[in-house]
């Protein structure tokens, strides 16, 4: 999905409430890549990516508040800047987008687009805060929902499958044929 979400959209998430795999939460802040790294490299990973939505805070109930962001904060979030230093954190790179939007009451969020990887999942490449290099992040529903390394094979499963059936597909596309006892069941539904 390569398109910004619109208002009909991004009302019916926060009207849906809680944290889900796919959406994440963000006070009003301004963008600093240590604050969001964990959640944009285990969104990578997830089937389909996901959304940070950046001006919405919980209380101790799990609600949402819808804070909004100011002008100061928002100006903060220049997808250049910003891919420029998510690729020192993520291997290979972490495709996203980047967007302003507003509620029905005229307040301001971003809303950041994680797309799924391309063909191979997304490692942590270099250290920082509670992110460690070499680690595989993964957004898990057990419990509270939340960004954190790969602890249950289920996941691993799901994240290995889904690499090695998109590698198979791009490698037919160049034209490599796979016989035999090498052959993979490729209807397995990615999309």
């Amino acid at each position: 999905m390569n398109r910004n979400m619109d208002i009909k959209e991004f009302e019916r998430i926060l009207s849906e409430g809680a944290e889900r795999p796919r959406i994440e939460y963000k006070g009003p802040v301004g963008w600093k890549s240590d604050l969001f790294i964990k959640d944009i490299l285990a969104m990578a990973n997830m089937k389909d990516g996901g959304y940070i939505i950046v001006g919405i805070s919980q209380n101790s109930d799990k609600r949402i508040i819808r804070n909004g962001l100011a002008q100061e904060q928002l100006s903060t979030y220049d997808i250049d800047i910003m891919r420029e230093q998510i690729k020192k954190f993520a291997e290979p790179f972490v495709d996203f987008t980047v967007f302003p939007i507003e509620d029905l009451e005229e307040k301001k969020y971003v809303v950041i687009h994680i797309h799924e990887f391309e063909l191979l999942p997304v490692l942590c490449a270099a250290p920082i805060s509670d992110v460690k290099q070499g680690h595989v992040y993964f957004r898990t529903s057990r419990g509270c929902v939340k960004s954190e390394d790969i602890a249950h094979s289920n996941d691993m499963r799901d994240i290995i499958e889904r690499s090695a059936i998109k590698l198979i597909r791009h490698w037919k596309n160049l034209g490599l044929a796979i016989h035999g006892e090498d052959s993979v069941n490729l209807n397995y539904k990615l999309d």
